[in-house]
């Protein structure tokens, strides 16, 4: 290789070791149903791609099920303990109620 050859292919490397892309990590956020009936938190902000967790353990029976924003459905079955997962597909707005107490267990949660 020349001279002019190499610092040329030397320049190259250099200039693409600083062009590594780190993708994000997406992030498992938990919402979780209070003794008095309620989400905590009452409304959350995610990522696109990320996770929302819903976990209940309570005396009263709850469920959880998406009403409104993209992606797959989620309703879950109702019972004292339980469980449910959405990832978030895209930005946007997201609802949840429980469907047993729905004027106390909304959340909203939004996605940027």
């Amino acid at each position: 290789m020349t001279k002019p050859s190499l610092v040329a292919a030397a320049a190259l490397v250099a200039a693409g070791a600083g062009v590594v892309a780190i993708p994000a990590m997406a992030a498992t956020k938990t919402v979780k149903a209070t003794s008095a009936n309620t989400w905590s938190p009452k409304s959350l902000s995610v990522k696109k791609g990320d996770t929302v967790r819903f976990t209940w353990s309570t005396s009263a029976p709850h469920n959880v099920r998406k009403t409104s924003g993209a992606g797959k459905a989620l309703r879950t079955g109702i019972s004292q303990k339980g469980s449910g997962s959405f990832k978030v597909p895209a930005k946007g707005t997201y609802r949840f109620v429980c469907d047993v107490h729905p004027g106390t267990m909304k959340i909203t949660v939004k996605a940027s």
